[in-house]
């Protein structure tokens, strides 16, 4: 098959959804499908467009046998309401745009990875337009999650995302989700399961194992002695939103209490290191 892949964020950039998108479309490749990779000119997350990128709107150019077809986006360095909607909304208007026009020939399969939930609206445009069955991906719920966290406030604007949102989860013709939970959430909203596939992260063993020496040698470091401790090196929520935390790893030793108890949290301290 030959496959239209949008996701906004991809390599060089470095993150969780750009990570997956690549390994995704790999493993595409290795089963004998052709990829054509739909994404932006490298800027994430510092806001600015890579040298080699400036100053084109799209750029084609192979990556690991997957075929990528790179847009012009709005950027800013700094993140406000309105520089993030100028972000989103350029990526969702230059790649439908792209894909009627440099993304040319006959493709069996748009893969939509969302959020940003924009996305979405790109794919939903093509997949009208030049016919071409969706598979809409859902790695959060959007705007659901950006709702409870206090980031989206605008009635207006919620109702018309939720309303994106549908008109996506209504065309796909399978609907990807990450976690289970995420699953179970899209069932108690009224879709049908057999419309759902559970497709988790993971991690590349020949990359990521155990190293016991240097796990030991880590834990004398931060003087974790031998206490159980988990660590989450991407991004970290708190009510006011989600906090980066790249290059810096929080780490914090566990127990066999519920976490949010108010006993196992006092016995937890989180350590930060470069």
């Amino acid at each position: 098959m030959r496959i239209l892949y949008l996701s906004q964020y991809f390599p060089p950039e470095v993150g969780a959804t750009q990570t997956r998108a690549y390994e995704m479309a790999q493993g595409l490749i290795r089963a004998g499908h052709r990829v054509t990779m739909l994404t932006e000119v490298p800027n994430h997350p510092e806001g600015v467009i890579r040298p080699a990128y400036r100053g084109r709107f799209w750029v084609r150019e192979p990556l690991d046998g997957i075929d990528v077809i790179r847009v012009w986006v709005k950027t800013a360095p700094v993140k406000t309401m309105r520089t993030r909607l100028a972000f989103y909304i350029s990526y969702m208007l230059n790649a439908a745009l792209a894909g009627l026009l440099l993304a040319r020939g006959r493709y069996d399969v748009i893969y939509a990875t969302s959020p940003p939930l924009f996305v979405g609206g790109a794919a939903l445009a093509l997949s009208y337009l030049r016919h071409i069955p969706l598979v809409f991906e859902v790695r959060d719920l959007w705007p659901e999650s950006a709702v409870a966290l206090g980031e989206l406030t605008n009635p207006c604007f919620i109702r018309w995302a939720t309303w994106l949102e549908e008109r996506c989860y209504a065309r796909a013709r399978r609907i990807i989700v990450v976690t289970q939970g995420i699953h179970d959430r899209l069932i108690e909203r009224g879709l049908s399961a057999e419309k759902l596939v559970l497709i988790p992260n993971g991690a590349n063993t020949d990359l990521f194992r155990p190293r016991p020496d240097e796990g030991a040698a880590l834990r004398r470091e931060l003087g974790l002695g031998t206490a159980p401790w988990c660590s989450t090196p991407g991004f970290t929520a708190s009510p006011r939103g989600w906090r980066p935390r790249c290059g810096q790893p929080t780490c914090w030793p566990t127990t066999t209490e519920s976490t949010s108890s108010s006993s196992a949290m006092g016995r937890s301290k989180p350590i930060f290191w470069p």
